[in-house]
C-alpha cells in the first residue's frame, strides 16, 4: 500500500529500505524474546525438578550427590547461554547440598558435625543458616527428650506409688499412714535408680499422697454406705445393736473406730426414742455446697441430724440429682442469710447456720403451698427479714430485735401443745410453724 502510493521513484526506494530496516530489527528481537522465553521455560521447568530433588535428599542424604550430578548434565545439555546455565546450576547447588545438610541435622540433631562435601558446597552465610537450624532442631530434640524422660518417670513413680499404698493398712480412724509410704516409696524409687535429685523425691512423694487420698475417699464413701446400711437396720429392729453385730460382724469391723461409736450411739437413740440435735457444723457444710450436699450419702448422717433437718437435706438433695435450677436456688438463700446476718452482727456459725435451717423451712412451706419450683430472691429476703425480726433462728429460741440476742426459750410442753393442735388443723409441724404460733401466744398474752 504506502510502496505503491509514493509520489516518485526516489521515495518509493526510501520506503522500501526503511521497511527492511524495520522487518530486520523486529525479526532481531523476536529472535530474542523467543530464545528469551525459552530460556525462562526451561529454567522453570528445572526449578521445578530440583525442588523436587531437593525434598527427597532431605530424606535422604546419601542421594544428594546423584541428584546434583543429575542436575548438573541435564543443565549442561541445554540449549541456552552460558550465564544461564551457571545460574541453574547454583541455584540447584543451594537447594539440594542445603537440604542434604538439613537431612542429616534431622537425622541426629545431637551428633551431627558440619562436615562432608555438601556441607563444603554451602557459602558463609548457608552455614550459618544451618547451623542455626542445628541448634534448633537440638533444643527441639532435647525438649522431646526431657519430655519423654518425665513421662516415663512420672509413670513409674505412679506405679510404685500405687504399690506402695495398696500395701498400706489404715488406722482405726480410716487415714493411711502417708509419712511411711511416702518413705517406702522413695527408698524403693532409689533401688530402682529412678529417683536422681530432690525434685524427683518431692514428686513421687507427691503421686504417694494423691493415691493415698484416693484411696482414704474411696474407703470413706465405702464406710459410709455401710454405715447408712446399718442405720436402716437399726431402725427396723428398733435399735438393737447386738442383733446386727450378730448379723453383721464384719460390716461393722469395716467400720472406722468413730463410725463404730456412732452406730452404737444411734442404736441407743432409736431404741430410747430419744431426739437427735442437729450438728450445725456438719449442716452448715453440707447447705453451703450443693455440690458436696448432691453427692453426699446422707443416711450416714442421720446420727448428727435431727429429723427435721435431715429430711429437710433430703428434699434438697433430690431437687439437686433432679432439678437444673437447685444448685443456684440454694446458692442463692444462702447468700440472702449471709448478708443478713452480717448486716444483724451474727456471727456464730451455729446460730447463722440455724437461721438458714429456719429460713428453707419458711421457703420450703411456701413453695408447698403454691406449687412453685422457686421463690424470687426478694421473696426470699422478705421471709428472712421477717424471721430475723420476729421469729426463732434456733430451737425454743426467739430473735430479740431490740438486743440482738437469742432469747425467750419456747417450754417443751408448750411446745408438745402447739404440735398437738398444728396436726389437730393439718398444718405443717417444724421449728418455723411451732415458733410463729409461740410468737402470736406470747403477743396475745401481752395485748391483754
Amino acid at each position: 500500500g504506502a510502496v505503491k502510493n509514493a509520489p516518485n521513484e526516489y521515495a518509493k526506494r526510501a520506503l522500501q529500505a526503511h521497511l527492511a530496516q524495520t522487518r530486520e530489527v523486529y525479526g532481531r528481537q523476536a529472535i530474542v524474546w523467543q530464545a528469551g522465553e525459552s530460556t525462562r521455560y526451561r529454567g522453570q521447568q528445572i526449578d521445578e525438578g530440583v525442588d523436587l530433588s531437593a525434598k527427597l535428599v532431605q530424606q535422604q542424604p546419601d542421594l544428594a550427590e546423584r541428584e546434583l550430578g543429575k542436575w548438573g548434565s541435564t543443565i549442561e545439555a541445554l540449549d541456552i547461554p552460558a550465564e544461564a546455565k551457571a545460574k541453574l546450576r547454583d541455584q540447584a547447588r543451594k537447594k539440594v547440598a542445603f537440604n542434604a545438610v538439613q537431612g542429616r541435622i534431622d537425622a541426629d540433631p545431637a551428633g551431627w558435625k558440619p562436615s562432608g562435601a555438601m556441607w563444603n558446597m554451602l557459602t558463609s552465610e548457608e552455614q550459618d543458616r544451618a547451623l542455626a537450624y542445628s541448634k534448633q532442631k537440638r533444643d527441639e530434640s532435647d525438649r522431646e527428650a526431657k519430655a519423654r524422660l518425665a513421662e516415663t518417670q512420672a509413670s513409674s513413680f505412679v506405679t510404685v506409688a500405687r504399690d506402695v499404698v495398696d500395701t498400706m493398712g489404715v488406722d482405726p480412724d480410716g487415714y493411711i499412714d502417708l509419712p511411711a509410704a511416702q518413705a517406702a516409696a522413695v527408698e524403693r524409687a532409689r533401688k530402682a535408680g529412678t529417683i536422681t535429685n530432690a525434685d524427683d523425691q518431692m514428686r513421687l512423694e507427691g503421686y504417694v499422697a494423691q493415691i493415698a487420698g484416693y484411696k482414704e475417699r474411696d474407703l470413706k464413701r465405702a464406710q459410709a454406705n455401710t454405715l447408712s446400711s446399718l442405720y436402716d437396720d437399726l431402725e427396723q429392729n428398733g435399735g438393737d445393736f447386738q442383733a446386727v453385730l450378730s448379723s453383721r460382724a464384719a460390716d461393722i469391723n469395716f467400720l472406722s473406730r468413730d463410725d463404730r461409736m456412732r452406730a452404737m450411739n444411734y442404736a441407743g437413740e432409736v431404741a430410747t426414742g430419744g431426739l437427735r440435735a442437729t450438728d450445725w457444723q456438719v449442716y452448715g457444710q453440707l447447705i453451703d455446697d450443693p455440690v458436696l450436699l448432691r453427692d453426699t450419702d446422707l443416711g450416714a448422717l442421720r446420727d448428727k441430724l435431727n429429723r427435721e433437718q435431715y429430711q429437710q437435706l433430703v428434699r434438697l438433695q433430690g431437687a439437686l440429682q433432679s432439678e437444673p435450677q437447685a444448685e443456684q436456688n440454694i446458692r442463692s438463700t444462702s447468700a440472702v442469710v449471709k448478708e443478713l446476718m452480717a448486716d444483724a452482727g451474727v456471727k456464730k456459725a451455729d446460730d447463722i447456720n440455724q437461721f438458714h435451717s429456719m429460713l428453707q423451712l419458711a421457703v420450703d412451706d411456701e413453695l408447698a403451698a403454691s406449687g412453685k419450683k422457686q421463690l424470687p430472691q426478694s421473696r426470699v429476703k422478705e421471709l428472712a427479714a421477717s424471721l430475723l425480726t420476729d421469729v426463732v433462728t434456733s430451737r425454743g429460741v426467739l430473735w430479740d430485735s431490740s438486743s440482738k440476742a437469742f432469747a425467750i426459750t419456747v417450754p417443751s410442753d408448750e411446745r408438745a401443745k402447739i404440735e398437738a393442735a398444728l396436726q389437730a388443723d393439718d398444718l405443717p409441724v417444724n421449728d418455723y410453724t411451732v415458733m410463729m404460733a409461740y410468737r402470736n401466744k406470747l403477743e396475745s398474752a401481752n395485748a391483754q
